[in-house]
């Protein structure tokens, strides 16, 4: 499964009920970049935040992300862009710091 994330073009989704998108990470811990609906709120969140994919709302925007990663330097920054963005906010200090945050806010 790494080796397929990791060797794909792009990780692409058209899902529009997405909670966490857990292959969405995946794709980005191997340095694959997303094409991804603007239409769901949190994957358009994460891309949004991570400068790590492309978001569509048409088939002809869909279109253009994969146009857009066929360029090897793009495909590549925005790859970099996602794995930053998952080595720094999905690495277990920070999803522990996070996790004891909120207990001690919902303790108070």
């Amino acid at each position: 499964k790494r080796a397929a994330l990791a060797g794909a073009l792009a990780y692409a989704t058209a899902s529009r009920m997405e909670s966490l998108s857990i292959t969405l990470l995946e794709s980005w811990r191997e340095g694959t970049p997303a094409i991804a609906p603007a239409a769901t709120p949190v994957l358009a969140e994460h891309v949004g935040a991570s400068g790590g994919g492309h978001l569509f709302r048409r088939p002809i925007d869909f279109a253009r992300g994969v146009e857009r990663f066929l360029d090897a330097d793009e495909r590549r920054r925005a790859g970099e862009r996602g794995q930053e963005y998952v080595e720094e906010r999905y690495n277990w200090d920070a999803v522990c710091a996070r996790f004891r945050e909120t207990v001690a806010r919902l303790a108070a």
